[in-house]
């Protein structure tokens, strides 16, 4: 069962904000108005919440374009924003998009409207319509997705199959959206006539009923530029007559969509429903998206159709632009890739991903984008027989070196012969997921693997000692000169080698419980470093460190921090060849949060204060197999040791309620990064502490 999440609403009046917060009261969640005179307070504070609502009526010019202040602010923290906004004039929604905000809602609204965005920013389970669990402004994702498998059809088919299937699948996306009696496209063959070109259901009349443009209705729906809804009272139109004769039609309102490419209507679009109901503002933007992808679609065909190169050259300009207001509304990253992996097209979202590493992707080769091992996954796909759309996880490397995780479902593009051309690529950032999987997995690997470990060192340590007993016994009845002394000697030795190692079995197994308190992070550094200063001068191995000035201390436990940094500094130094570096850097975490924004812990390290040490080195690196395996017990690349260093690191500093995140590059380096809380930590309950 999902838990209410906590909702804050932002805003200048006091008597709106009382009356959206009573509109929310019905979904049992946790709701908190506050009032600001200025955005830039607003910027500057603290809120903890899971969904902000701003209430933007009230806004002057300035204020408004001030906005973005705040939603930079809860984009880095990963707080969806919903804006209410008045709903003229219509460039205000579009503004706040542009800013950041998740979503908007015109003012005025309609309370079940506002409660269903609230539910899917929230996660909130949403009410299904039983008879139709796909219809409904609810179910936007689902919708959202339904563009792009709409639009591959006319991509991926050949011509000639998709000029008869995609009028009709452009049908069925809409029958999901509207309850529509009936659904009826008419193609614009002439300015003065129409043509029925498609129907849900289907019905013999299509391809053979033409309609006059004259009359009231048809000439003056045609001109209008979006969604038009008009009531059947007046059964006098010619139009209307003959729809009601000839399909016997109990039908209360009509809807009206023109679908234009540039300023001419190419498509009409009927929907005859039941009631006069008007449609939520929900609605009628994924029904003008429709249109806009069954343009777009219509062009790709009728390119198949008539590739000369006079029209091919007005219809690119056109695709691109139907392209962005498809593609740029989606929250995938959409590319468009010629047969020879050079990018065509790409989408805001696309570019959010893949541009912080490069200024411009058009034109850009997949070969330059991609890391060759990713780079080969996509040649493999290419070259591969089958048609059918295939999705597979791509690495990628990010500006700060990071390593992201991309699904990528590829869709090829085809000629009307059937040859492929290229591909439409869809991107979806997947690191945080795959991080938590990862994380999920590897906790319950670490308490199974604690467990037998425990087991098998308390049953190993009992017979140890009685064998070291024994031993020493021996060597105290032999006097040195005797040869046996010696060998004796040696199983007391190798005896306590054994004992050392059980003690780092139990030091993993079973941590000792933290005493966490105030810590200053470069006393327990300096400590460390010279303990193993003598190491560092035997591989001729410079530090370097940047210690930030007035560095908040953290709460942690001191002699457990110094055993993690002892067991990461040891790693480096054995990493290293002759004459390496090692540097360690210490700051606020809130100073590298870009790092970290796709982590599973980002939303726990920006909503408490955290202190950050960075140990770096140069030396041989893990490589991309590797390294999601560096935490698990017993894992080591060296050919001495245990494998158990970083195991009781990850132990440790979870113990202490810190996070740590390593990132390599083999032949160049790894760097190890501990996140240490700098606020008093919660009591730990007795179970937690010791699974």
């Amino acid at each position: 069962m999902n838990k209410p999440g906590q909702i804050l609403l932002l805003g200048k009046d006091s008597t709106a904000l009382e009356s959206i917060k009573q509109d929310l009261s019905e979904l049992g969640c946790q709701v908190e108005t506050r009032l600001f005179s200025a955005i830039a307070d607003v910027a500057q504070s603290n809120y903890h919440a899971e969904l902000i609502i701003v209430d933007t009526v009230p806004l002057t010019e300035g204020e408004f374009n001030a906005l973005f202040l705040l939603a930079g602010k809860f984009q880095v923290q990963g707080v969806p924003l919903l804006g209410l906004v008045a709903a003229h004039p219509p460039r205000l929604r579009y503004r706040l998009v542009d800013m950041g905000f998740t979503d908007y809602l015109p003012v005025p609204y309609d309370k079940l409207d506002l409660q269903m965005r609230a539910k899917i920013l929230l996660g909130l389970p949403r009410e299904e319509n039983p008879a139709n669990p796909d219809r409904g402004p609810g179910n936007l994702e689902y919708l959202q997705l339904g563009l792009v498998e709409l639009l591959i059809e006319p991509l991926t088919a050949g011509v000639g199959r998709s000029a008869w299937t995609f009028p009709r699948n452009f049908l069925e996306h809409v029958s999901r959206l509207l309850p529509a009696e009936m659904l009826l496209l008419f193609q614009m063959e002439h300015p003065q006539r129409l043509l029925l070109q498609a129907m849900h259901p289907s019905h013999s009349l299509e391809g053979n009923w033409q309609v006059p443009v004259s009359g009231a209705v048809l000439p003056k729906v045609l001109q209008q530029l979006g969604v038009s809804q008009i009531s059947v009272a007046d059964k006098t139109d010619p139009f209307i007559v003959d729809l009601i004769a000839l399909f016997n039609l109990h039908i209360a309102s009509l809807l009206f969509l023109p679908i234009r490419v540039g300023p001419q209507v190419r498509a009409l679009l009927v929907a005859c429903l039941g009631d006069q109901k008007e449609l939520e503002e929900t609605q009628k933007i994924l029904l003008e998206r429709l249109g806009t992808v069954y343009a777009m679609g219509e062009l790709i065909l009728e390119a198949g159709h008539k590739p000369s190169p006079a029209a091919g050259k007005r219809e690119q300009t056109t695709l691109e632009a139907a392209f962005q207001s498809l593609f740029g509304a989606l929250p995938l990253g959409a590319l468009v890739v010629d047969h020879q992996y050079r990018i065509l097209y790409t989408n805001p979202a696309a570019q959010a991903i893949l541009v912080p590493s490069y200024r411009h992707l058009i034109g850009l080769s997949l070969e330059e984008l991609f890391p060759q091992s990713a780079f080969r996954q996509i040649d493999n796909r290419w070259k591969a027989p089958e048609a059918d759309p295939a999705t597979i996880v791509l690495e990628y490397r990010g500006s700060q070196g990071e390593l992201l995780a991309l699904e990528a479902t590829f869709s090829p593009l085809r000629l009307q012969n059937g040859s492929r051309v290229g591909w439409l690529i869809l991107l979806r950032d997947v690191t945080a997921q795959r991080a938590l999987e990862l994380e999920k997995q590897r906790s319950e690997r670490l308490a199974s693997m604690g467990v037998m470990i425990s087991g098998i060192a308390h049953e190993i340590r009992n017979p140890l000692a009685g064998i070291k007993a024994i031993a020493q016994a021996f060597q105290d009845e032999l006097s040195p000169e005797n040869y046996l002394h010696e060998y004796v000697r040696r199983i007391v030795r190798q005896v306590d080698r054994l004992d050392e190692m059980l003690r780092s079995l139990f030091s993993y197994a079973r941590p000792p419980k933290p005493e966490p308190r105030p810590c200053h992070l470069d006393q327990v550094l300096r400590d460390a470093l010279d303990a193993l200063r003598e190491k560092m001068k035997q591989g001729k191995i410079r530090v370097v460190e940047r210690v930030e000035a007035n560095l908040p201390q953290a709460y942690v436990d001191p002699s457990q921090l110094h055993q993690v940094l002892m067991n990461v500094l040891l790693n480096s130094i054995q990493a290293i060849q002759e004459g390496g570096e090692i540097s360690i850097q210490m700051q606020p975490a809130s100073a590298d949060l870009f790092r970290f924004q796709r982590k599973p812990f980002f939303k726990a390290i920006t909503q408490r204060p955290f202190v950050e040490i960075v140990v770096r080195d140069n030396g041989c690196g893990i490589n991309s197999e590797q390294i999601e395996q560096v935490f698990d017990p017993f894992f080591t690349t060296k050919t001495f040791g245990t494998g158990l260093g970083l195991s009781i690191v990850y132990q440790l500093v979870k113990a202490n309620q810190g996070f740590v995140y390593l990132e390599s590059s083999e032949g160049k380096g790894t760097s190890c990064y501990l996140l240490l809380p700098a606020w008093m930590p919660e009591a730990q309950p007795k179970e937690a502490s010791e699974s």
